[in-house]
């Protein structure tokens, strides 16, 4: 505890941005204790950005020391794997920016949805998580969702906000989710601009108008002439015969054209 105070001491209580991420933090133990580093971030009331990605010394009770830090606006938990619960974070409304990608414990992500100032939130890979019991309907102001390489997530379309300020949902290897469910998800997103729903089962037919960027598997494969929009378009696998279907592109417009695993060239 005498270390946790000598270096937060050191910090001005002025201090508005902190990297702290696992290497930094961790090949000081045991000299730092859990209890210690959240209390010693509480006392810098002024921290806008914080980022404690792949510290193994971040578990569920000791995040209870954020909740002090009213300006706190992005934070980023990324791969610490001791992390069971969000729930204290509901406290923190003032969050813009939230990233908990690959928190293969986490399992309590029910209060994300209280925070209503969320533009940015970062889910990927968190094959525990309860997606069950999230729902962002009132974070209206979420422009950046990553959902991808959950295989447990069945639906979205009750738990995405129903907002237009959607901009990009990456939804890759959500293998239980069907078209119409994704569909209905993005109804109203008419402002989105990028949408990822690479080895899915199933594509959605109707693709907002507006999306730029998209990547997919050939196995959902459809015409995408109604993308006059579309400056980048990535094929994962060209394992069928997919020729016929490219001429629907806009090519006038599409800047951008990858297509992995192409037997067979000919057909171009």
């Amino acid at each position: 505890q005498g270390l946790c105070d000598l270096l937060f001491a050191r910090m001005s209580t002025r201090t508005t941005s902190l990297r702290a991420k696992g290497h930094d933090l961790d090949h000081l133990n045991p000299c730092l204790t859990q209890e210690g580093v959240l209390v010693g971030l509480a006392r810098l009331t002024r921290l806008e950005h914080l980022d404690l990605s792949q510290c193994s010394l971040i578990h569920t009770p000791t995040l209870d020391a954020l909740q002090t830090l009213n300006r706190l606006t992005t934070l980023h938990l990324s791969e610490c794997h001791r992390l069971t619960s969000v729930r204290c974070l509901a406290q923190v409304t003032s969050l813009q920016t939230l990233c908990i990608d690959y928190c293969t414990q986490l399992r309590d992500v029910s209060s994300l949805g209280s925070l209503t100032s969320l533009t940015s939130l970062g889910l990927r890979h968190c094959p525990l998580a309860k997606f069950e019991d999230l729902c962002l309907r009132k974070c209206l102001r979420l422009r950046f969702i990553d959902l991808s390489c959950n295989f447990n997530l069945g639906s979205v379309a009750d738990l995405l906000p129903r907002g237009t300020a959607l901009e990009a949902v990456l939804l890759d290897s959500c293998i239980g989710l069907d078209a119409d469910d994704v569909s209905c998800a993005l109804r109203h997103a008419c402002r989105l601009r990028q949408l990822d729903v690479a080895w899915c089962r199933h594509i959605p037919a109707d693709i907002p108008a507006t999306v730029r960027s998209l990547r997919a598997s050939v196995a959902e494969f459809a015409s995408l002439g109604h993308l006059l929009e579309l400056r980048s378009y990535k094929v994962d696998s060209c394992i069928r015969s997919i020729g016929d279907r490219l001429s629907s592109l806009p090519l006038a417009t599409l800047g951008h054209l990858e297509l992995h695993r192409c037997d067979n060239m000919l057909e171009f």
